[in-house]
This record gives structure tokens, C-alpha cells and sequence, in this order.
């Protein structure tokens, strides 16, 4: 059941992919340790890499951020559907058990007309 809100929504989700943050944790051993680098070997290399981890780790935490608001605009479009469709199943619950009654009355009826009357017959 594929609405345009679905759509629109897996053609964000595949345009975003590419350039999305996608969660893979290194294995906590493989990580290295961080050293305190004295103030005499900072030099212009150092302050470059340190000038590019602060972007890379600020776009990290811009594209988490981006998802999480993704996941949760997801979220609440499905509760809304949920709620939609838990209202229509009561609806027509609510249907069937009205055409069950109906269905019920029409057959006793039946019954009841189909019974032979015990009075006021022909040979009577």
C-alpha cells in the first residue's frame, strides 16, 4: 500500500544515502589512542589536521542529526497511519456486526414465516 507520502519519502531516503551518515562503530581495540602532542610539535601540519577533524566531526554530527530528524518525521507519519487504519478496522467491525445482526433478524424471520401455523388453517 504505497502512498505518495511513501514515495516521497524512499526518494529522500535514496538521494540522502550517499552522502548520509551510516552508523558502523569500529571495534573498540582497533581505535587508537589519543596522545597529547607537546606545544613544540604543533605546527602548521598538525593545526590542518585538527582544522579538518573539527569539520569532519561537525558534519558527522550535522548528518546524524539530519537522520535522527528523518527517523522521527518517519515515525510520526506512521503513527498517523497507524491511527487511520485502527480506525478504520473499527469501522468495519463495527459494520460487520451490524450486518451480522441484520443477517440474524432476516433468518429468524424466515424461520418463523417458514414454521406452519397450528391455527386458522385450511382444513380447520
Amino acid at each position: 500500500m504505497e502512498t505518495m507520502e511513501n514515495s516521497t519519502y524512499a526518494d529522500r531516503k535514496r538521494q540522502k544515502l550517499k552522502r548520509c551518515y551510516v552508523y558502523n562503530p569500529k571495534p573498540m581495540g582497533s581505535k587508537t589512542k589519543k596522545t597529547h602532542v607537546e606545544g613544540h610539535m604543533k605546527d602548521d601540519s598538525y593545526w590542518e589536521r585538527r582544522k579538518r577533524n573539527n569539520a569532519a566531526a561537525r558534519a558527522s554530527r550535522e548528518q546524524r542529526r539530519a537522520k535522527e530528524e528523518m527517523v522521527k518525521e518517519r515515525m510520526t507519519l506512521l503513527q498517523k497511519q497507524n491511527e487511520t487504519l485502527k480506525d478504520a478496522v473499527a469501522l468495519e467491525m463495527e459494520r460487520s456486526r451490524n450486518l451480522e445482526e441484520i443477517l440474524s433478524e432476516v433468518v429468524d424471520q424466515k424461520e418463523s414465516d417458514s414454521v406452519p401455523s397450528t391455527s386458522g388453517g385450511f382444513y380447520e
